[in-house]
């Protein structure tokens, strides 16, 4: 199998302290919580903010350099990929986590809030939410538009891994990403993609939540591609 690419790099704020432990085998993981900020303008002119969390991981020195180094509301650069683990809980429902292994991080001095501006375009970005993946096309894109007249393209991508272990073991790994594309991109989403092409996707993380009707919460995370290329020739 071709291989796939899964790389996330992240400029954000710590939301909490790192909790550093250790594992049965004495190896060291860490984990915090990161978030960034993305501003905008709506069509008539109007400012918005949003804000994406990342539950972030750190093993061995890493870890315990996390650990020393980062505090709450510290800015930080991280680098990593992203990885979803599922289990069931005690009530019986399963559950679903997103998570960003960490390979390259880089703390940041104190930086001073930036005065706000008028025009939130005027401003330059203090944070970075950024996803780059390659792999393959698992399922047809849905596209439909939206009641205002928007196209809306969503489909979901593959991305394999693999390595050797210290003992020789080939190892393999597939994460799986819902993206989502509008407007233009999402035309030629209609266009040129089909189940098994591959393609290289660029954009940023968006999770948001709701409510079964038994009023259990759910929490899905999309891949909005802002960037796409196809790596392959048409069929």
């Amino acid at each position: 199998m071709a291989r796939g690419l899964n790389k996330v790099i992240v400029v954000g704020d710590l939301g909490r302290d790192p909790e550093l432990r250790y594992t049965p085998e004495g190896k060291a993981v860490a984990a915090f919580s990161l978030v960034t900020r993305r501003q905008w303008l709506t069509t008539d002119g109007t400012p918005q903010q949003a804000e994406e969390w990342f539950n972030v991981i750190a093993w061995g020195a890493k870890a315990e350099r996390c650990k020393q180094w980062l505090r709450k509301g510290n800015r930080v650069y991280v680098e990593g990929h992203l990885q979803t683990r599922t289990w069931v809980g005690q009530d019986h429902l399963r559950r679903v986590r997103t998570e960003l292994v960490l390979s390259e991080m880089i703390p940041f001095a104190a930086i001073e809030p930036a005065p706000a501006a008028d025009d939130a375009s005027g401003t330059f970005p203090q944070h970075i939410n950024k996803v780059m993946v390659i792999g393959l096309v698992e399922t047809e894109p849905e596209v439909r538009p939206t009641a205002s007249g928007k196209l809306r393209a969503s489909f979901s991508l593959a991305a394999s891994q693999s390595w050797v272990t210290s003992d020789g073991k080939r190892c393999e790994t597939t994460e799986w990403f819902h993206v989502v594309t509008w407007g233009s991109l999402a035309e030629i989403c209609r266009q040129w993609l089909s189940r098994g092409r591959r393609v290289y996707v660029e954009g940023y993380l968006h999770t948001y939540a709701w409510k079964n009707q038994l009023d259990q919460p759910h929490w899905r995370t999309e891949l909005v591609a802002r960037e796409m290329v196809v790596l392959d020739e048409h069929p």
